[in-house]
């Protein structure tokens, strides 16, 4: 997926030149990633953004992951964008 075919507001400094998303954290499945998120905004260990989704990649878990601290899997190489999983409006839900 090239990066001119995401929606606005997706960040493309994330993609690699080619079009895929390496190196940030993985989750095993759409409820982990809206909880940690909720979570680490709560807690004030990031910022809040606007609009913000939840995106399936073509990796596989496990194979495609690899444990960078407890609780904090990173994709081992790049990984297309598949679908947009969730789409929140940037309130923190």
């Amino acid at each position: 997926m090239a990066p001119a075919a995401l929606p606005a507001g997706f960040p493309h400094g994330q993609l690699s030149a080619d079009g895929s998303y390496a190196g940030r954290k993985a989750y095993c499945n759409v409820t982990a990633a809206r909880s940690d998120y909720v979570d680490s905004a709560r807690a004030g260990r990031i910022a809040v953004p606007g609009a913000w989704s939840v995106w399936q990649t073509d990796a596989r878990w496990p194979d495609d992951v690899h444990p960078y601290r407890p609780a904090d899997w990173r994709l081992k190489a790049p990984a297309r964008l598949v679908k947009e999983m969730e789409k929140h409006n940037g309130s923190g839900n």
